[in-house]
């Protein structure tokens, strides 16, 4: 990808900064040409460990899917959305291993900082 992330991590960060909303309930990612200027580097740095984690922690489930769908369906199911792998094209007993990878890294908020990156908490 031209912005340095991998597939995978671009399409988390997409899904994360479009599913995230500021204090007026606008998406955080309006502009997501170039996803890396928009966030601070630790809040890039945790997208690319909780990444990688998922993908390692997945292994041989992840072979199945398409990467885009799984990057997207992983933070919608970490933060609870109802979207995700519950309702994605998973067969058991993938759906529910996944799920539970999904949540062990616990929900994860993004907001707009004085700086005006996004930031993660």
């Amino acid at each position: 990808m031209s912005d340095g992330l991998d597939d995978f991590t671009h399409a988390y960060a997409e899904t994360a900064l479009w599913a995230s909303v500021d204090e007026d309930g606008d998406p955080l990612g309006l502009d997501l040409e170039d996803i890396p200027s928009l966030l601070a580097p630790h809040t890039l740095a945790e997208m690319r460990e909780d990444c990688d984690g998922f993908r390692a922690l997945a292994g041989d489930l992840l072979d199945a899917f398409d990467q885009r769908r799984l990057a997207s369906d992983f933070w919608l199911t970490r933060n609870r959305h109802g979207a995700g792998f519950r309702d994605g094209p998973y067969s058991e007993p993938a759906r529910t291993r996944l799920m539970e990878i999904a949540y062990s890294f616990g929900s994860c908020d993004l907001h707009l900082g004085d700086d005006g990156l996004i930031h993660s908490t």
